[in-house]
Parts: C-alpha cells; sequence; structure tokens
C-alpha cells in the first residue's frame, strides 16, 4: 500500500467519522466487543468507499 492510498483512506474514514456514519463515542468505548465491532465497521465502510472511487475490486 503507497502511502497515497494510506492518505486517501484516512481521509476517507475521517469523513466518516465527522459526518457521523460511524458513533465516535463507540469506537472509543470501553467495552472492547463493541469497540472491535465498530472498528471493524468503519474499515469495511472506508473499504467499499475507496474502493467505489477507485474502481479497485
Amino acid at each position: 500500500m503507497t502511502d497515497a492510498q494510506i492518505q486517501a483512506r484516512a481521509t476517507i474514514a475521517a469523513a466518516l467519522i465527522q459526518s457521523r456514519s460511524v458513533d465516535a463515542e463507540a469506537l472509543g468505548s470501553l467495552n472492547k466487543d463493541i469497540s472491535n465491532h465498530k472498528l471493524a465497521h468503519l474499515r469495511d465502510l472506508t473499504e467499499r468507499v475507496y474502493a467505489a472511487l477507485t474502481g479497485a475490486p
């Protein structure tokens, strides 16, 4: 993964959090099950948006 790809994914993740598409408070939850679930959801959404923008499979 290149620096540009990492930066693009980080920007997408930040936009998803800022738009409240993902509950940012739950990301930092003390309950690790909730936190891990929300992080996985953020990762999945980020990858879907990245793939849609880049045409990647």
